[in-house]
């Protein structure tokens, strides 16, 4: 992880560098169609694309395996109609536009802020719901009704989240009868504190508001493409 972010953070201040205000969003854009470096960089992107698409493909087939099939299908022919179905789908835009920088910019806001700060932030609060919520009742177990802070905070979200968690995390394990155990209450995990709960919060927190900053920011440039 740490090479390909000093290779990416080499090409973003390189590009920057060499064209300011005026880069775009995909740099090779900046280069005329005649440049033999640029054409060679283009053509090495192809390939890396023909080679890395396919497993795209396989990752947004199997969520929507999951979704209206429930993650089973048997038949060949479905699974074939599906995966045509999305290459067809990301091809025919593909071939109309030769500029997508805004929306790679909104996905990319939106994307990077799930998978780095609110996907987490979530996942921990639903791995371990059943401390959450008792942590959570024992914030307001001495308050004769729920405090201001408690909505402010989000806090009737994120104990709706955790419930739900609960719930799902009881019918699959209950379903594998071979791994009855508390995952929660396992003494060889560590337990989750205060501290660490606050810090997931503030995870999805500050994801939520880097989200919608990065989509206001694109959608303001798009209205005011002048300013």
């Amino acid at each position: 992880i740490s090479t390909s972010a000093f290779l990416f953070l080499i090409l973003g201040v390189s590009g920057f560098l060499g064209f300011g205000d005026e880069t775009q969003g995909d740099v090779l854009n900046n280069f005329p169609e005649g440049s033999m470096e640029a054409n060679v960089a283009r053509g090495l992107l192809a390939i890396t694309m023909i080679f890395t698409y396919p497993m795209e493909l396989f990752v947004g087939r199997h969520v929507l395996v999951d979704l209206f099939h429930n993650g089973n299908i048997d038949c060949p022919v479905g699974r074939q109609r599906m995966t045509l179905g999305l290459y067809f789908s990301t091809l025919i835009p593909a071939l109309f536009f030769d500029d997508l920088g805004h929306v790679l910019s909104i996905t990319g806001a939106v994307g990077g802020s799930c998978l780095a700060y609110i996907g987490p932030g979530l996942v921990y609060i639903g791995v371990n719901s059943k401390l959450f919520l008792k942590w959570s009742d024992d914030l307001i177990s001495s308050c004769h009704r729920k405090p201001l802070w408690w909505y402010t905070f989000g806090f009737p979200i994120w104990c709706t989240i955790a419930e739900r968690a609960r719930s799902g995390l009881d019918e699959r394990l209950a379903v594998k009868t071979f791994a009855q155990i508390d995952l929660e209450e396992s003494s060889e995990m560590a337990q989750p504190t205060p501290y660490d709960f606050l810090v997931a919060l503030s995870f999805i927190l500050f994801g939520v508001i880097a989200m919608f900053a990065g989509v206001g920011t694109n959608i303001y440039v798009l209205i005011n493409p002048d300013d």
